[in-house]
């Protein structure tokens, strides 16, 4: 199930291969968050195993992932605890 979809028609001739496509997807791949990182997003395989491109007849699907981190009362207003 999508939780947010778009989908795009391309109408100019497309001659980028899918395994080209994923090569370059490669570069911008999710990573989580980590240290003082409170966003990031990147491309995730749409099927487990099944690499960062997924064609179905002639159709390109992609996924790309959002995550952010929830900042609790004393980070958001750069506080201490008291």
């Amino acid at each position: 199930m999508f939780s947010n979809l778009h989908l795009y028609r391309i109408t100019e001739p497309w001659s980028l291969a899918p395994a080209e496509l994923a090569k370059r997807l490669e570069k911008r791949a999710f990573t989580p968050c980590a240290g003082s990182v409170t966003k990031t997003q990147g491309w995730v395989e749409p099927r487990v195993g099944g690499g960062l491109v997924l064609e179905v007849q002639k159709q390109i699907l992609l996924t790309l992932c959002f995550e952010e981190k929830k900042m609790g009362f004393g980070e958001q207003w750069n506080r201490k605890p008291t």
